[in-house]
């Protein structure tokens, strides 16, 4: 069996790729706007410049 120290061992490992992960995924408010900023504008060009119209697709069942 695994002793009490083996246990308080993998645990602050664990607790440590957590922390590493964290900081890792955090983005800034900034960043966070940019990306929203970056996707309305995909969202107009692909709209208005390449004519993509999801309004009018039409879908058939086979």
């Amino acid at each position: 069996m695994k002793e009490e120290q083996d246990y308080i061992q993998d645990i602050a490992e664990i607790r440590s790729m957590m922390e590493r992960s964290s900081k890792f995924l955090s983005l800034s408010g900034w960043a966070g706007i940019l990306a929203g900023i970056y996707a309305l504008g995909g969202a107009w060009i692909a709209y208005s410049v390449l004519e993509f119209h999801p309004d009018e697709l039409f879908y058939y069942l086979s």
